[in-house]
């Protein structure tokens, strides 16, 4: 058996990089104060090997994930303890662990995969993709999405003070959102950095869920999607109303614009308005009256209509 097959089966887990290598962690031993110790070894892309020397985990825990950010830092997941990261400056000869807060060593990480370095992307979708792992749910009106702790209280600010807060959720690692899978696989996928192409129904969805957990760039990627659509005045009422529930004023304005051009087939979507409130039904008239007015007088549309979706 040749010493790489010998690595893979010993190995507790394993991350690789892109036409890089494969990060291998190996458990080792158990130190007098009961700490399990590890150790890394980095394979590159020609079959070279680098061995780390050990490191530690806390007392009674052991390593549950390991993530590789680039070829020289790691990141550490523990099974109880909190995520750490490895670093080495000589081929894994040595190691260190910086001695910053973990919690923000972790963000400016996961930032980095997110921001800077789009090539690393992969590494957190890879993550997602092994459906292993995963220590937390998210519940939905239609069913459940599991996730990684650890990846998203890195990335969603909500997320990191829900288990801060030491709420029931976060004791049952498990967080219920009322609202359908539909709406909430986009804000997952966009915690994994993963390139996702909304349909218009999940997009009209996510202008409300990112509203609600403040999430203003996946917001806007949702609005730049309902843009890019060619509504019917179908879809234009849903949108309507979604937007009346983010309280997004400018894409209401505009839906109620094309409800108004197309009056001809409102009464195709009579069997929606009967679950519009009061307010929404003034506010939709108002807004559809507005732009016939405009129609009539050809105003020219304010910049903020024309730039609704920003």
């Amino acid at each position: 058996m040749s010493e790489l097959n010998k690595l893979i089966l010993k190995a507790v887990t394993s991350s690789s990089l892109q036409d890089r290598g494969t990060f291998y962690f190996l458990f080792s031993h158990v130190d007098a104060g009961r700490r399990s110790r590890y150790t890394i070894t980095f394979v590159d892309a020609d079959g070279k090997m680098s061995a780390s020397p050990s490191f530690g985990l806390v007392v009674n825990d052991w390593l549950k994930n390991a993530i590789a950010i680039d070829m020289d830092t790691v990141l550490i997941v523990p099974h109880d303890g909190a995520p750490f990261t490895l670093v080495t400056t000589n081929k894994w000869k040595s190691i260190t662990i910086p001695s910053a807060d973990p919690k923000e060593v972790l963000r400016s990480v996961i930032d980095g995969l997110l921001e800077h370095n789009p090539a690393s992307q992969t590494t957190l979708t890879r993550v997602r993709e092994t459906n292993q792992g995963h220590d937390f749910v998210i519940a939905c009106e239609d069913g459940d999405i599991p996730v990684h702790s650890i990846i998203l209280k890195a990335s969603w600010p909500f997320f990191d003070r829900l288990l801060d807060s030491k709420m029931q959720e976060a004791t049952d690692k498990r967080l219920t959102l009322p609202y359908p899978k539909e709406w909430i696989e986009p804000l997952v996928s966009h915690f994994y950095g993963e390139q996702r192409n909304m349909s218009f129904e999940e997009a009209t969805g996510v202008i409300i869920t990112a509203a609600v957990y403040d999430l203003p760039a996946l917001h806007s990627l949702a609005l730049r999607r309902i843009r890019e659509e060619t509504m019917d005045v179908l879809m234009a009422v849903v949108a309507w109303k979604r937007a009346y529930e983010a309280m997004n004023q400018a894409l209401m304005e505009y839906c109620g614009a094309v409800i108004q051009t197309e009056m001809k087939n409102f009464p195709k979507v009579q069997h929606l308005l009967q679950d519009f409130s009061q307010d929404e039904f003034l506010q939709l008239f108002s807004h559809m009256s507005l732009h016939a007015q405009k129609a009539t007088s050809k105003t020219p549309c304010p910049s903020g209509y024309n730039h609704w979706y920003y």
